[in-house]
């Protein structure tokens, strides 16, 4: 989305407007209401507003994104913007930016908790970085994550796989539980036989 104000995405040259998006949003919720849905946020964009911001707040607010990458401004030499005087105090953004990123997490944290008790597919992509008993991988929501390796199987085995997990705990960056019996591919696939 980029902007939740009609006017910070007409100055970006997006052709597209909040009402526009809202109503894509809506008729992909309409067909699948569990669907994640995740986004790119530019905060303190030149000429950006209080009420451009607060748009933009109460955008990301009632789309209840799983994800949203946040970023603030900079300027890139040759584009329209660049060249756009701005005479926004840089703290103003920077509080702008710790408000919105507080309300992403949030929003994180309370999308993840639908799956806590469910059991997700979640492709499995290799060990966790900060345990290698852990296996990392991806919902089809896009969130990651963590469960401990079954006992008898190595990551290399699982790497690829798609597993299910019984997810047991929900953070706002991740979910983790345990591989559910009989999830595992069959020993004869992982050396392939």
């Amino acid at each position: 989305m980029q902007s939740g104000s009609d006017a910070v995405l007409a100055a970006m040259n997006r052709r597209y407007t909040r009402a526009h998006y809202l109503e894509l949003v809506r008729k992909l919720r309409d067909v699948l209401p569990e669907i994640a849905l995740s986004t790119d946020i530019i905060v303190g964009f030149p000429g950006e507003t209080a009420k451009d911001f607060e748009d933009t707040y109460r955008l990301v607010d009632e789309v209840g994104y799983h994800q949203v990458f946040t970023f603030i401004y900079s300027k890139r030499e040759g584009t329209p913007a660049a060249s756009v005087d701005d005479p926004t105090p840089r703290d103003v953004i920077q509080g702008r930016f710790d408000r919105l990123v507080d309300l992403v997490q949030k929003r994180a944290f309370e999308a993840n908790q639908a799956d806590l008790g469910s059991t997700v597919d979640v492709l499995v992509e290799g060990a966790s970085k900060r345990d290698a008993g852990l296996l990392a991988g991806k919902s089809p929501k896009n969130q990651t994550v963590h469960a401990p390796l079954p006992e008898g199987t190595s990551i290399e085995e699982l790497a690829g796989t798609t597993v299910r997990v019984r997810i047991d705990e929900a953070k706002t960056w991740y979910l983790a539980g345990e591989v559910a019996e009989g999830s595992e591919p069959p020993a004869e696939a992982a050396d392939g036989r």
